[in-house]
């Protein structure tokens, strides 16, 4: 990565760099329509035997889904530069 300037104080980013593996979310059918949201960014995807892990770029609030569930990226309330995925609760 390539830094311009250091910002005075922290803010939110734009998107969150995400590492998704099967072994905490579940399998990604990434053939599938719909398997993410379409502002989030698939950088990187690899799938070997039954394992899968894939990058993304996601804005907050985007979303994953996968055999698990759909996961929401959620930034965090005092520390908005930090984000996580939580598992959506069905509805």
């Amino acid at each position: 990565m390539l830094f311009k300037y250091l910002l005075p104080h922290p803010e939110p980013p734009d998107y969150y760099l995400v590492a998704a593996t099967q072994d905490n979310m579940g399998h990604v059918s990434v053939d599938a329509e719909g398997w993410k949201s379409d502002n989030a960014l698939l950088i990187s995807f690899s799938e070997w035997r039954d394992q899968q892990e894939a990058l993304l770029l996601m804005p907050a609030y985007s979303w994953l889904t996968t055999q698990v569930g759909t996961f929401v990226l959620e930034p965090s309330p005092t520390h908005p530069w930090l984000a996580t995925l939580r598992l959506s609760p069905v509805s």
